[in-house]
């Protein structure tokens, strides 16, 4: 009877170590999984300009109807939590140097200096990314053309959110290809500018057209491509926006995703259906579950 308690005691941890060891592996593996959404491609006549964070319009320099050229300004913003956010690092940025050529005169310190050096590099990187987020604050034309459908509303002293859609420049002369789809915030949090696409027209799903992401704003007014989306039977247009009046984008948690579409001597004749590919960055579904759960039991997410 021991002996057989024994085995079985055995056994049972080391099939609890087998259990463990493939969960392990199951949170630890990074899954990288593209993203589909129904997408229309079409002729690249217009893009559209969105704020790049929050803030506060300090200056609109351009109306509808006005020719833009590329790069020409057309609205600046401004953040103050940015600006004050730029101040404090870099204080610390002046800090860390002065605490690494202090200690650097003290040959015996290194692996003191290595710390202080690795600390003076994630305050320059945290610097960089500031500065490179108060410039996009500077609003400019992506193409030349005409600029449209910029709200009345919008006028300085008045607040922008991320993402939040502030004008539409229509192109002249040739244009590229452009596909046009839409994700939900889950997805949204999974891919980023410049990554690449793959475009399958629906009536050919052999054919692959490559391009890259180029724009990621929140949607909130019905377009011709959201129309075509609905009838051709989109998964990403949410039912309650099919059943609306068509003048409001009933979910914030949307966000209307573009690629420019490598033209290959190609000619559109009209709108075409198909599917977008956008490649992600690693994901786990496993280990979202995961962290999801624990914050539920934490009362930190709201149901």
């Amino acid at each position: 009877m021991f002996e057989h308690r024994q085995h079985f005691s055995s056994r049972g941890r080391l099939t609890l170590l087998s259990i463990g060891l493939l969960v392990m592996i199951l949170l630890c593996l990074p899954w990288s999984a593209g993203i589909n959404i129904p997408a229309l491609l079409e002729e690249q006549t217009q893009q559209i300009v969105f704020a790049h964070q929050g803030a506060w319009v300090d200056a609109v320099l351009v109306h509808n109807g006005d020719h833009v050229n590329v790069g020409d300004v057309m609205i600046r913003l401004s953040s103050p939590a940015l600006n004050a956010k730029l101040v404090t690092t870099t204080a610390s940025m002046k800090e860390a140097t002065a605490r690494l050529t202090a200690v650097s005169l003290r040959i015996k310190n290194l692996d003191q200096v290595t710390v202080l050096t690795e600390n003076l590099a994630e305050h320059t990187l945290e610097r960089d990314a500031i500065v490179s987020d108060i410039h996009q604050l500077t609003v400019t034309a992506p193409v030349a053309g005409t600029v449209r459908d910029m709200p009345i509303e919008l006028r300085t002293a008045i607040w922008v959110r991320q993402h939040q859609p502030l004008a539409m420049v229509v192109a002249a002369g040739e244009h590229d290809l452009r596909a046009v789809g839409y994700v939900g915030e889950t997805e949204y949090e999974r891919i980023q500018l410049g990554q690449s696409v793959h475009f399958y027209p629906s009536a050919n799903p052999a054919e692959r057209l490559s391009g890259i992401l180029t724009t990621l704003a929140i949607a909130r007014t019905l377009h011709v491509e959201e129309r075509a989306l609905t009838q051709a039977g989109g998964g990403a247009v949410p039912t309650e926006y099919q059943a609306g009046t068509g003048k409001e984008w009933v979910h914030g948690a949307y966000y209307r995703a573009e690629a420019r579409i490598d033209r290959n001597d190609r000619t559109l004749m009209h709108t075409i259906v198909g599917e977008l590919r956008i490649d992600s960055a690693s994901y786990n579904p496993v280990m979202d579950a995961c962290v999801k759960a624990i914050g539920i039991l934490r009362g930190e997410l709201a149901f």
